[in-house]
């Protein structure tokens, strides 16, 4: 069976899901890999143009600094925010926290007088130092680790959304599993599997197109879509079955 023909049936043709159950766990894994190569380069071209903006706009706005005496340096302030993302220097500022608690970025890092707040939301926390440890750190410093930062944003980016596609098949293999033994459709561990596989094709996509508009698909309405698939995909191997 095509690539082309597996689609439109994992898409709308609920009823012909039994005649993909019963594909090779080979072919059906490749049909995975496939699936999730084109919405992980597209998620990441979506998302690649508000990094864009960030990393251009922090390189050709940063001051003249340096870090001497375990202070900040620098004739004038910085101040960014953009998409939830924040980054300030402030040599008057004496409560790095204050300053930190002045803008509502998810992520950042904020900057002052002998002081520096790292905060990370996916980290779950603030991470504070003091400026003497990083003593002699200059602008030109500061300009080619954002360059470094910028190389290894866009390859974590990518692992990630591969991660996430491998944790998506491990939850659709059970969720498929667990759904024949509740429903009596007699689908082995295998069988199960390739039904998750083509289960989660159009939640997948609808959740990368997503990423190109202003709104997120909501997670609730991602599961419940790849719940009434699998369903389907179990009452389809049933009536298969009682035919043969």
């Amino acid at each position: 069976m095509s690539f082309l023909n597996r689609f439109v049936k994992s898409v709308y043709k609920f009823d012909e899901y039994g005649e993909l159950v019963k594909l090779s766990l080979r072919s059906s894994l490749f049909y995975y890999f496939v699936v999730s190569v084109i919405t992980v380069a597209a998620a990441c071209f979506a998302v690649s143009p508000v990094l864009t903006e960030i990393f251009d706009s922090v390189e050709e706005n940063i001051p003249e600094f340096k870090i001497e005496g375990g202070e900040l340096v620098t004739d004038e302030p910085y101040y960014y925010l953009n998409n939830g993302i924040a980054a300030v220097m402030d040599p008057e500022c004496e409560d790095v926290y204050e300053l930190a608690e002045e803008y509502s970025a998810v992520n950042g890092f904020f900057v002052g007088k002998s002081t520096v707040l790292v905060r990370n939301a996916l980290l779950g926390g603030d991470d504070v130092e003091q400026l003497s440890a990083f003593e002699g750190f200059t602008s030109d410093d500061a300009e080619a680790l954002v360059v470094l930062v910028r190389k290894l944003t866009y390859v974590i980016l990518a692992g990630t959304f591969v991660f996430l596609k491998i944790l998506l098949l491990i939850f659709v293999w059970c969720i498929a599993k667990l759904m024949s033994n509740i429903f009596r459709g007699g689908l082995n561990m295998k069988e199960s599997l390739k039904l998750g596989i083509y289960a989660c094709t159009l939640p997948v996509i609808l959740k990368t197109v997503f990423y190109f508009t202003s709104i997120s698909l909501p997670n609730m309405i991602f599961y419940a879509l790849i719940l009434v698939y699998c369903y389907f995909g179990i009452k389809s191997s049933k009536a298969m079955r009682l035919e043969a």
